[in-house]
């Protein structure tokens, strides 16, 4: 919580972003890779287009599929976003509560889901 306001202090527009891994299962000849390919580009040209946008992980699902979970794909973007994006994103504690996750959206500007 204190990274979002940190975040909203210098006038951030905080965007939670909540990877659905369980999906990429229903997403035929998506690999983990693609997911991290797409989100970590989309993330930069966002921020590209946009710097007052600063990007808050919210993993909170432990299900591995293929060997990876909402976790490991947040911390994989996270490495795949440059540096200078990745100075405005964070990604929460793991594992977490469903509570901890409702308390944090309650102040972050919007909410992204991303379904593939």
């Amino acid at each position: 919580m204190e990274w979002v306001n940190t975040q909203k202090s210098k006038n951030k527009i905080v965007l939670g972003i909540n990877i659905h891994i369980i999906l990429l299962k229903k997403s035929e000849g998506t690999t983990a890779n693609d997911l991290v390919q797409v989100l970590a580009e989309t993330i930069t040209k966002l921020h590209q287009d946009n710097p007052q946008l600063s990007f808050i992980f919210l993993p909170h699902d432990r299900r591995k599929i293929n060997g990876v979970n909402d976790d490991i794909l947040s911390k994989k973007v996270m490495k795949n976003i440059p540096s200078e994006v990745a100075l405005f994103c964070f990604k929460i504690p793991f594992p977490c509560l469903a509570r901890e996750i409702k308390a944090i959206v309650k102040h972050i500007s919007k909410f992204l889901q991303f379904f593939f």
